[in-house]
C-alpha cells in the first residue's frame, strides 16, 4: 500500500521536523539548536491484520487483482466471472490495508451499482464506508464543480438540467430560430440533443457527427450549428448545465488549473472504474487527469462487452490501456460462474472469430448440460410460434417464466413474438421500448383499419386526419362533421377545404380508403397499400427515427397475413391487449413474467433460458454494419453478450424465408451462426403447424 509522502521526526531538543521520503538517511541541521540531525529511514510496516481471508473467498485470478498494489491495473473480466465481487473485495482490501476511505474513488455507470458495492463492503467489514466517494461520472464531476465552479467561470449555484429540461431549452432555441416555419423538416428537440451530446462525447465535429449518424440532416448543418451556439448561450446566461457540461467543465478545470488537479489527486489516491469498456473519450480524459499525479488507477471491464458505440463509447479506451499505461498490470478473470460448460464452449467460439481482442478463454465448472440449440424455422411467424411453444414446454418443466428471456437486435423483431405470447396467455414485459400496441405509428395504422370497418369512429378519424400537414384538431373536426353526414367518407375527404400542403395527402387518403373497401378480407394487403401508397411518405415528416419505425410496420404487415379479415384482426388485437406484458418497472405477478429485451438493454442480466431470434444476415448482424468492419465487430460482441446471458438453455433461432404479396424471399443465415463449428451446438427444424392458422371470417363485412 502507499507509504506516507513525508517523514516526520524530532531533534533531541524537541524540535519537530519533516523531510521528503527521498531524503531518508541524509544529514541536516536542526533549525532550533543547530545540532546535526540525520533523517531517519522509515521502519518497515507490519503486515496488516486482515479480517477477511481473501485467498479463501476469491479464486486465484480475483485474488491477484484484489492484492494489486500501486500503479495502473487493467482487470479483464469475462462475462459471469465475478467482476463486481472483485471490485467489492478490492475496496475492502484497500481499507483493511490502511488506505483512508476518503482517499478512495469508485466510478460506476449507475448510482445503484455504486450503492450496492459500498453496501457489500460495509457488510464484509462491519465498518462505515460513507467516506468513500462512489457514483457516476456526472456525480463525481458535480462534486468537484460545486467546490471549484468559479475557477472555470461558473456560478456556485448553477442548476443541473435533466434530459427533459435540456430538450425543452433546445426547443426554445428552435422556436426562436423559426425553423418550424420552413418548407422542409428540421431535427426535433430530442434529435438535436442527441447530435450535440454525441458530438461532445466522441470529440468529433458537428459535421462529422451528422455525416456519420444523422446523414438525413446534412443539408441543415449550418442551422444546426447556429442552434448549438444559441443553446450554449442560453445555458451560460441562465447558469444552467446539462449532463455533458458537468464533464466538460471538470476537464477544463483540471487542464487549466494545476493546483486544483494536484489537490484532487491527493484527495483521490486510489481510483477504480467499473465497466471501463463503456467509457467514451471525455470520460476517459477526466479519469486520466484525476489520476495523473499518482497513477493508482484500476479499471475493470470486458473488451467483448463493448457494445455502445452508438452512445459514444470508445472501444479503443480498453484496448489501448496497456499502451497508454506501459507499466500497467493486466489481470484476466476467466472462471465463469453463470453458465454451463457447453454454453461457455459456444461463446468462446464467438470470441475466437474477433479481429481485435484480449486473448482469454472462459471456462465453467458447473455440471454438463445440453448444447446450445440452433433452430431453423420456416418463416418469421413460425419462429414466434416456436418461441411461445418452447416457453410453455420449459414452464411445464418448472422453469419459472421470470427465468426466461427473449433477446433481439432490434425492437421490430419482437412484434410477432409479442403476438404469439399473448395468444398463448404467457405474460411478459418489454424492456426494449413501448408495448407493440402503444407505438404511435402502429396506432396510426390501426386507426386506418378502424375507420374502414366503423366510419363513425371519431377518435380514429381525428388521429388520421391530423397526420396531414397543417391540419390541426379544429380542421379535423370540421371534416369529421361532414364525414358523419355522408355515406362516402372518401368523397368528403377528397373535396375538403384544406391548406395547400395538405390537399395532396388528403387525396391520397381518399384513394386509400376506396382501395380498402375491396381489401376488407385482406388485412395484410390493405396495410401494405396503406404503408407504401400513403403512410410511408408521412413517416419522415413525423418521426426523426422513421427508418427504425418502418421495420415495425413491415413486421406488422407480416403479422396481418395470419388474419382472414380486418374486423377480425382489429377485434382480436383490441381484446387481447389486456394480456400484454406490463411496464418494465411494474411489480411481477406470482407467476412472473417472460422478459422481451433488446440485447443492448439485456447487458448485466441473466436467465436460465435465453432465446436469441432473427439470426439472419441483415438482421443480426444488421445490414448497415456490413459496410463497416468496426461496426461488424461490435455486432459480433453484441452476439457474445446475448449468448452469455444464459445459464442453462440457449436457443439460437432463425426463419428461413419470408412470404409476402410480392413473393417468397429466402434468407441467408447469420455469419455469427455459420462460422461456429457444428460440434458446439445441435440443430433443429421447426416448420410450425398450419392447423393453428386463424379461420377466415365468413360473415358479411
Amino acid at each position: 500500500m502507499p507509504e506516507e509522502a513525508l517523514i516526520r521526526f524530532s531533534c533531541s531538543c524537541g524540535q519537530r521536523m519533516t523531510a521528503k521520503m527521498e531524503q531518508a538517511g541524509a544529514q541536516g541541521r536542526c533549525p532550533r539548536c543547530g545540532a546535526s540531525v540525520k533523517v531517519p529511514r522509515p521502519k518497515a510496516r507490519a503486515a496488516p491484520r486482515l479480517r477477511i481471508n481473501y485467498a479463501k473467498e476469491l479464486n486465484e485470478a480475483q485474488y491477484a487483482a484484489v492484492q494489486h498494489r500501486e500503479g495502473p491495473a487493467l482487470v479483464i473480466a469475462g462475462a459471469g466471472t465475478g467482476k463486481t465481487r472483485t471490485l467489492v473485495y478490492r475496496l475492502a482490501y484497500l481499507i483493511e490495508c490502511g488506505v483512508p476511505a476518503e482517499n478512495i474513488l469508485l466510478v460506476t455507470f449507475t448510482k445503484k451499482a455504486a450503492g450496492e458495492m459500498l453496501g457489500r463492503v460495509r457488510g464484509l467489514l462491519g465498518l462505515d464506508t460513507a467516506s468513500v466517494t462512489g457514483g457516476t461520472f456526472h456525480h463525481v464531476a458535480n462534486l468537484i464543480l460545486r467546490r471549484h465552479a468559479r475557477e472555470v467561470g461558473l456560478s456556485n449555484d448553477f442548476t443541473i438540467m435533466d434530459t427533459g429540461d435540456a430538450q425543452d431549452l433546445i426547443q426554445s432555441c428552435r422556436a426562436e430560430m423559426k425553423v418550424g416555419k420552413r418548407n422542409r423538416r428540421f431535427p426535433r428537440k430530442s434529435t438535436l440533443a442527441a447530435i450535440f451530446s454525441l458530438s461532445f462525447n466522441t470529440q468529433k465535429t458537428l459535421e462529422e457527427t451528422i455525416q456519420e449518424h444523422f446523414s438525413e440532416f446534412e443539408a441543415d448543418l449550418e442551422e444546426i450549428g447556429k442552434a448549438l451556439e444559441l443553446y450554449e448561450t442560453k445555458k451560460r446566461a441562465n447558469s444552467l448545465l446539462d449532463y455533458d457540461d458537468l464533464i466538460r467543465f471538470t476537464i477544463r478545470l483540471m487542464e487549466q488549473n494545476e493546483r486544483v488537479r494536484a489537490s484532487l489527486g491527493r484527495t483521490y489516491r486510489h481510483v477504480m472504474v467499473d465497466e471501463y469498456q463503456d467509457t467514451n473519450a471525455v470520460q476517459d480524459r477526466m479519469i486520466s487527469l484525476l489520476c495523473g499525479g499518482h497513477r493508482n488507477l484500476m479499471v475493470v471491464g470486458d473488451d467483448f462487452q463493448s457494445i455502445y458505440s452508438f452512445r459514444g463509447a470508445d472501444f479503443t479506451n480498453i484496448m489501448g490501456f496497456p499502451e497508454r499505461y506501459t507499466d500497467a498490470a493486466v489481470y484476466k478473470l476467466e472462471h465463469n460462474y453463470r453458465s454451463t460448460p457447453q454454453i461457455m464452449d459456444y461463446t468462446n467460439q464467438i470470441i475466437a472469430h474477433a479481429r481485435v481482442k484480449f486473448e482469454k478463454k472462459l471456462f465453467s465448472t458447473k455440471p454438463p448440460f445440453m448444447k446450445p440449440q440452433v433452430v431453423y424455422c420456416e418463416e418469421a411467424l413460425a419462429q414466434a410460434r416456436f418461441v411461445a411453444r418452447k416457453i410453455l414446454e420449459l414452464y411445464e418443466q418448472d422453469v419459472p417464466l421470470d427465468q426466461i428471456g427473449v433477446l433481439y437486435r432490434a425492437h421490430a423483431h419482437s412484434i410477432a413474438v409479442q403476438v404469439e405470447l399473448e395468444r398463448a396467455n404467457l405474460p411478459f414485459r418489454v424492456r426494449s421500448g413501448l408495448k407493440f400496441y402503444e407505438l404511435a405509428h402502429i396506432k396510426d395504422l390501426f386507426a386506418l383499419m378502424k375507420v374502414l370497418i366503423n366510419p363513425a369512429d371519431v377518435l380514429s378519424w381525428t388521429r388520421i386526419l391530423t397526420l396531414a400537414p397543417s391540419v390541426g384538431p379544429a380542421g379535423a373536426d370540421r371534416m369529421i362533421a361532414e364525414i358523419m353526414k355522408s355515406r362516402n367518407p372518401a368523397d368528403v375527404i377528397e373535396k375538403a377545404k384544406a391548406p395547400a400542403q395538405a390537399r395532396e395527402v388528403l387525396r391520397g387518403l381518399a384513394g386509400l380508403l376506396r382501395k380498402g373497401e375491396g381489401l376488407r378480407r385482406e388485412p395484410s394487403a390493405f396495410l401494405d397499400q396503406a404503408y407504401r401508397g400513403w403512410y410511408g411518405s408521412l413517416m419522415p415528416l413525423k418521426y426523426d427515427d422513421h427508418a427504425e419505425r418502418e421495420r415495425d410496420v413491415e413486421s406488422f404487415i407480416d403479422i396481418a397475413a395470419r388474419y382472414g379479415a380486418i374486423r377480425e384482426m382489429v377485434d382480436t388485437f383490441m381484446l387481447e391487449e389486456e394480456m400484454v406484458g406490463v411496464d418494465p418497472e411494474a411489480p411481477e405477478t406470482q407467476e412472473g413474467l417472460v422478459t422481451l429485451s433488446s440485447i443492448h438493454q439485456a447487458k448485466g442480466l441473466e436467465w436460465r433460458a435465453v432465446f436469441v431470434i432473427e439470426m439472419l444476415e441483415g438482421a443480426f448482424p444488421s445490414s448497415w454494419s456490413l459496410r463497416d468492419p468496426r461496426q461488424l465487430e461490435e455486432e459480433r460482441r453484441l452476439y457474445y453478450v446475448a449468448a452469455t446471458r444464459s445459464k442453462q438453455y440457449l436457443y439460437i433461432v432463425a426463419p428461413q424465408m419470408h412470404r409476402s404479396a410480392y413473393g417468397t424471399t429466402l434468407y441467408e443465415r447469420s455469419r455469427f451462426v455459420t462460422e461456429i463449428p457444428a460440434d458446439y451446438y445441435d440443430v433443429a427444424l421447426y416448420e410450425g403447424d398450419p392447423g393453428e392458422e386463424l379461420p377466415i371470417e365468413t360473415e358479411d363485412q
